[in-house]
C-alpha cells in the first residue's frame, strides 16, 4: 500500500540490489507499476545497482508475457540507469529450476561478483544517509527550541500585562473606599446625615 512505498526510500542506502515484483496477471495496474518503478530508479541510492522486475503470478491465465510487461514498464527507458533483469514465475511455485529462484540466484550471482564495488557504494551511502538523518535531527531540535523560547516568550509578555494590569487596578481608588478629607478630620462627623 501507499504507506509502505512512503518508507522504500529509507532503505534504498542500504541495498546492494533491489526486486521489484509485478501483478504479470494485472495489466490494470501496470501504469502504477510504472510509475512506481521508475521513480525508484531515478532515486540517487539505486541508480546502477542491480535490479530484478519480478512478473510475478505468470501461472495464471491473464498473465503477460515478458516481452509485454517490458513495454508496459517502459523498462527500455531505465536501461541506461540501472542493470535490469526481468523474470517470470510464481511465488508459490518456488522450486528448483522456476523463474523465480532462478531469477534470484542470478541476482545474488550479480551482487557477489561485484561485492567489493557494491559494498563500497552501499557504505557511503549509509554514511550519508546517516548525516542526513543527523543534521535533520539538530534542525528539528533547533525548531522545536525557537518554539520553546518563543512560547516563553509569549507567556513572559502575558504575566507582564497580567501584572501591570494588577498593579493599575490597585493605585485605582473604589468609590465607595474615598471618604471626603474634610469630613475625616472633624472629630464628631457623621457620614451620611
Amino acid at each position: 500500500g501507499e504507506s509502505i512505498r512512503g518508507i522504500w526510500s529509507a532503505y534504498y542506502a542500504d541495498v546492494h540490489a533491489a526486486v521489484f515484483v509485478v501483478d504479470a496477471a494485472d495489466s490494470a495496474r501496470f501504469p502504477e507499476a510504472r510509475e512506481l518503478l521508475h521513480r525508484a530508479c531515478a532515486h540517487e541510492c539505486l541508480v546502477g545497482k542491480p535490479m530484478l522486475v519480478l512478473a510475478n503470478k505468470h501461472d495464471l491465465p491473464l498473465a503477460v508475457s515478458t516481452c509485454e510487461l517490458w513495454n508496459a514498464l517502459h523498462l527500455n527507458e531505465l536501461e541506461l540507469t540501472m542493470r535490469l533483469q526481468i523474470a517470470t514465475g510464481s511465488a508459490k511455485a518456488l522450486v528448483e529450476g522456476t523463474g523465480v529462484l532462478a531469477a534470484l540466484t542470478q541476482l545474488l550471482q550479480t551482487v557477489a561478483s561485484e561485492g567489493t564495488s557494491l559494498q563500497a557504494r552501499v557504505e557511503s551511502q549509509q554514511a550519508e544517509a546517516k548525516e542526513q538523518a543527523r543534521v535533520r535531527k539538530e534542525e528539528r531540535k533547533a525548531r522545536l527550541e525557537e518554539k520553546r523560547k518563543a512560547r516563553e516568550e509569549v507567556e513572559r509578555e502575558e504575566e507582564r500585562r497580567t501584572a501591570a494590569g494588577n498593579c493599575a487596578d490597585e493605585s485605582v481608588p473604589n468609590d465607595h473606599n474615598v471618604q471626603a478629607p474634610e469630613l475625616l478630620d472633624t472629630p464628631n462627623a457623621r457620614v451620611g446625615t
